[in-house]
């Protein structure tokens, strides 16, 4: 499948994530296949413009209670090995991204990834 980025999605994308137009264009070109179909779900199913995106695949029966124990084992391998403070939001997600690829073989895009422009700390 390839990515069809048109000037509608390129406005669609601005509209919802208030990325300017340029901008939104470089960032969903530069996104990959998978990333990609995700933000559009979300840009489906999440139509709230004050909250960023998340990985719509944590709304999927499947996967929301394998999703919900990764993210809290991540919390408590993080919090055991580094504490929790400024940032470590980041090592969270990169620590339940591993989990979730490793152990149930499922690709999960963090809050940093679904929203490239958003600062978390």
């Amino acid at each position: 499948m390839n990515k069809e980025i048109n000037s509608g999605l390129i406005h669609a994308y601005h509209k919802r994530t208030h990325t300017p137009l340029r901008k939104a264009k470089e960032i969903l070109n530069g996104m990959d296949m998978v990333l990609f179909d995700r933000v559009l779900r979300a840009m489906d199913e999440q139509p709230d413009p004050r909250e960023p995106f998340y990985d719509p695949i944590e709304d999927d029966s499947e996967t929301k209670t394998i999703i919900a124990q990764a993210k809290d084992d991540a919390r408590s391998k993080v919090k055991d090995k580094h504490g929790l403070g400024r940032g470590s939001c980041h090592l969270i997600w990169r620590e339940a991204a591993e989990i979730l690829k490793e152990k149930h073989n499922i690709t999960w895009f963090s809050p940093a990834k679904m929203n490239p422009l958003v600062s978390y700390d």
